[in-house]
């Protein structure tokens, strides 16, 4: 190995590195060619020819050459697998570049890496162009639920069961605190969405149109020089709780639970929280929006992260 990192010292551009293990003993050659592939050398030379006594004989010498980039891609195929099933989609992707021009199937898990990277980050239509590429059998799915959030306004129920989803991945993953965020996330948009699928209230919210239905809430809003009255979660929940609403209700029931997201990086501290204790609350969360919406559980199901996208070395 440290030939090999000799040798790349004093490179110029354009020299090929090549390394044939042929001469000397079996323990030598062995040791030749696992220093290469430790050090990703590109190319491995054979000298091959008529043997006698398992000898080459002088004259017929031919160089075999053989490229290890497809080992090389194999190698990282393996390794990818593992962080995209921990959810390491990023890294898996920037583990697989290198290797996307030589390797079909690390080109097409690096685009499936992409698309579960950017659409955890719910950036839609940025992971339906990586998911348009990919012709991995799993990203089916992955496509048909991306092309409904695409299309889903921001009060949807859609959306609010992806904020679910995503969490339940960050859960899966190790990452309560993030999990919470979405969580809460979650809770907030489907209160928005039910005062537009109620009332017909969307952003931007006015005064008036909220004394329509919680005036006793409306006239305890700070006063502003903009009409437009930012709602955030708290307040959404008292707006519905005035109509008799079942959401609101369901909310007060967690809303202590759910307000340790402020505590968190999240919101306003470096508080940390526990994977079953939001996992209680996660499902105590979810069964709320069964009852209150419609299909609520089929839409959860649609956008469901799929755990095994890349398959096994036997796939």
């Amino acid at each position: 190995q440290q030939v090999i990192r000799r040798a790349r010292e004093e490179m110029a551009e354009g020299d090929r590195l090549i390394v044939n293990p042929t001469s000397g003993t079996k323990q030598m050659s062995s040791g030749a060619v696992l220093a290469a592939l430790q050090e990703e050398v590109g190319e491995l030379q054979f000298t091959v020819g008529d043997r006698r006594d398992g000898i080459v004989q002088c004259g017929t010498e031919e160089l075999k050459s053989f490229s290890t980039e497809s080992f090389f891609a194999e190698r990282a195929m393996r390794q990818a697998r593992q962080l995209a099933k921990g959810g390491a989609y990023w890294a898996a992707a920037n583990l697989l570049e290198p290797y996307a021009m030589v390797s079909v199937d690390a080109q097409q898990a690096r685009l499936a890496c992409l698309a579960m990277h950017s659409w955890q980050r719910h950036r839609y239509r940025e992971a339906q162009k990586y998911a348009a590429g990919c012709q991995l059998p799993a990203i089916e799915s992955v496509r048909r639920a991306l092309d409904g959030l695409a299309v889903s306004g921001e009060l949807s129920c859609s959306i609010v069961a992806d904020l679910v989803a995503a969490a339940d991945e960050s859960l899966r993953c190790g990452q309560p605190e993030d999990a919470l965020a979405r969580l809460y996330r979650a809770t907030e948009q489907a209160a928005k969405f039910r005062l537009w699928e109620i009332h017909e209230l969307e952003p931007p919210y006015t005064l008036d149109a909220l004394m329509t239905i919680a005036p006793e809430v409306a006239r305890g809003a700070p006063a502003r020089d903009s009409e437009d009255i930012p709602l955030g979660l708290v307040v959404a929940m008292q707006y519905l709780d005035n109509t008799g609403d079942g959401l609101a209700q369901d909310y007060w029931g967690y809303h202590e639970r759910l307000q340790r997201r402020n505590k968190t990086f999240a919101g306003h501290g470096i508080e940390s929280v526990d994977v079953a204790e939001i996992s209680t609350l996660r499902n105590e969360i979810v069964q709320s929006f069964v009852r209150q919406f419609d299909d609520f559980a089929k839409a959860v199901k649609r956008v469901a992260r799929p755990i095994d996208l890349l398959g096994g070395e036997d796939q």
